[in-house]
């Protein structure tokens, strides 16, 4: 058998796979490692959120002192949050699965199913807007929900914060459910059925983007959304597609409520 010498003790590769499998073994045996870690890796991912938006700013702020045009600053710092951002989601994701033993066919990695992605962002479609009209009639008594009109932002596709939406419903989105969905929801799945797996992720998901109870029961619900997708046919690209689909929504369409 191939192994590759590591540290000074001459560890092996199939020295830290024994350990990591003794660990698995452990996490399933004690309920309180297994939600430890859970936790931990939770906690990582909401502490990251609020101090990567540090950075943003201060990057912002510095490339606007050294002489930098505000379209490009803002483009440039926002770009800097979202690939940290997504880093370091990646990265606790690669873990997770590693210590719980989750394999890609479990988070559903799997040859995609074009009519159900498809179905997947007509669901999600239908959700935002009937999201405005119910939000809509509570604040007005009409449909003022249905002024939609393109974002001013496609009249200017020379500014380069235009490229700050285009980036984030490409790469954020994918991401996001990859954590969220893939790993987090699997790990919860493990120890809970999905009737409590999906809702427990749904509300961490919307806790980590809190911005406002109206904003924060809409990510909600969404995120309940987004979990029984990933349940239909145990597909990660279902609520990938319907993740995109809001976002290019809210990103490039000036909706009321939404």
């Amino acid at each position: 058998m191939l192994t590759v010498k590591i540290g000074h003790k001459g560890q092996d590769v199939t020295y830290w796979l024994k350990k990591l499998q003794l660990l698995e073994k452990k996490m399933n045996s004690s309920n309180a490692s297994y939600w430890g870690v859970i936790c931990l890796i939770y906690l990582v991912v909401f502490i990251s959120t609020r101090r990567i938006a540090c950075i943003h700013l201060t990057g912002f702020n510095y490339l606007i002192s050294i002489g930098m045009e505000n379209h490009n600053a803002s483009f440039l710092s926002h770009l800097t949050q979202i690939l940290i951002y997504d880093t370091v989601l990646l990265l606790l994701t690669i873990t997770g699965m590693k210590i719980y033993g989750i394999s890609l066919s479990e988070i559903g990695w799997k040859k995609p199913e074009f009519k159900k992605i498809a179905g997947s962002a007509a669901i999600l479609t239908g959700f935002v807007f009937l999201w405005g009209i119910i939000i809509s009639l509570y604040k007005t008594g009409n449909l003022d929900f249905y002024d939609i009109r393109l974002n001013k932002n496609w009249a200017d596709l020379g500014n380069t914060s235009v490229y700050i939406f285009l980036f984030t419903v490409v790469v954020n989105s994918p991401t996001e459910e990859i954590f969220y969905r893939g790993f987090l929801q699997t790990a919860l799945e493990k120890k809970l059925s999905s009737t409590y797996a999906i809702p427990i992720t749904a509300f961490l998901f919307s806790f980590t983007h809190v911005w406002g109870a109206k904003a924060s029961l809409q990510r909600f619900i969404s995120g309940i959304i987004y979990g029984l997708l990933k349940k239909w046919g145990n597909s990660l690209w279902n609520p990938i597609s319907a993740h995109l689909c809001k976002n290019a929504i809210a990103s490039w369409l000036s909706i009321k409520y939404i």
